[in-house]
Order: C-alpha cells, then sequence, then structure tokens
C-alpha cells in the first residue's frame, strides 16, 4: 500500500514537473528573449527596401515568390543584363552552384565575405541553404549578380547563427559563377 502511494506521488510530481516546464515563463522562446529593438529595425529595413526606388521612380527591387511556398518572398535587384544572361544554366533545389557572395545585417554589420577567402567561390547545394538564398538561385542564372533581401523568415529565423542575431533580415550581393553539378529534379 506505501509502495502504491510512492508511485502516485510520483507520477504526479512528473506530471506537475511537465506542465510546470511547458509552461510560458520557463519557454526557451518565450518572447521576454526577443530583442524587440532588433526585430523591428529588421522588419522596417525590409518594409522599407520593399518600397525604395531608381532615380527613374521604378521600384528597385522585385519581390520574389517561390512556386514551392507562396508565403514566402525576398527582394532581388539584378546589376547585370538578365537579356545576356537568359540562355545560361539556372540551377534548380536540387543543383549544385558555386557563388560568390558578401553578406551584411541591416543595420550595416559586415557578417560574411566570400572574396575575403583566397578560394573566393563557395560551391554548395542549394536545398542546403537558408530559403531565401535558396529563392535567389532559383531566379539566376550563371554570370547574374544581384543584391538580395532575405527577411527572416527565409533566413535564420528566431535563431542566431554564428554572428547572425536572431530575427535578422540578410542582405546579400551574390553572383552565381557556375552550376558543377546540374541535377534535374
Amino acid at each position: 500500500m506505501k509502495h502504491n502511494s510512492i508511485i502516485k506521488l510520483s507520477a504526479l510530481a512528473v506530471v506537475a514537473l511537465g506542465l510546470f516546464s511547458c509552461s510560458p515563463g520557463n519557454d526557451s522562446d518565450n518572447n521576454d528573449n526577443i530583442d524587440w529593438d532588433w526585430l523591428t529595425l529588421n522588419e522596417n529595413y525590409y518594409a522599407n527596401a520593399a518600397l525604395e526606388t531608381d532615380s527613374d521612380g521604378n521600384l528597385f527591387y522585385e519581390k520574389i515568390v517561390p512556386e514551392w511556398n507562396e508565403g514566402a518572398s525576398i527582394l532581388m535587384h539584378f546589376y547585370n543584363d538578365r537579356s545576356l544572361t537568359a540562355g545560361n544554366l539556372q540551377p534548380y533545389l536540387t543543383s549544385t552552384v558555386s557563388a560568390k557572395y558578401e553578406l551584411s545585417l541591416a543595420d550595416g554589420t559586415a557578417v560574411e565575405n566570400s572574396y575575403a577567402n583566397t578560394d573566393s567561390v563557395l560551391t554548395t547545394k542549394v536545398s542546403g541553404l537558408v530559403e531565401g538564398w535558396a529563392i535567389a538561385l532559383t531566379n539566376m542564372h550563371v554570370g547574374d549578380s544581384v543584391k538580395v533581401v532575405i527577411p527572416a523568415a527565409q533566413g535564420y529565423g528566431a535563431y542566431s547563427s554564428g554572428a547572425v542575431p536572431a530575427y535578422s533580415t540578410l542582405i546579400f550581393n551574390i553572383k552565381l559563377v557556375d552550376v558543377p553539378a546540374y541535377e534535374v529534379p
């Protein structure tokens, strides 16, 4: 009988501990852990970039929405004449690409720069990158150079990665150099 009471008490303690650990006050993703100033700065950067115009009054960035996720979007500006690269390879999500890039944050902080490496070309599978990079690359042809603004949701979201804080808008300059493994899905 005493053994049965100990089991019931232990079970009650486990249930109580489980409920306590799931309460909002102990959630590691709690709103108290969010840097609201940083989140607002990044959301405003993306919203303002979407409205940015060139000297002729045309939108500077094109909003790109991928077919595979209509709730996602990035902003892209092509530096080159796209008609000159239109016949070149365009990667799929399953492709391996070689690209040069620079990454900065909404506050102007320079984070990464492949040009600083001895071999300035990054070779990787498109599917292994954050969604915003994948969206950009699958809308480029070899030889294209772009500026891409990726909202946090298509970047690292609520997570930090190296020098990139959570909720960061990512600003990339990317040049697609090659598609060494052009895999058709």
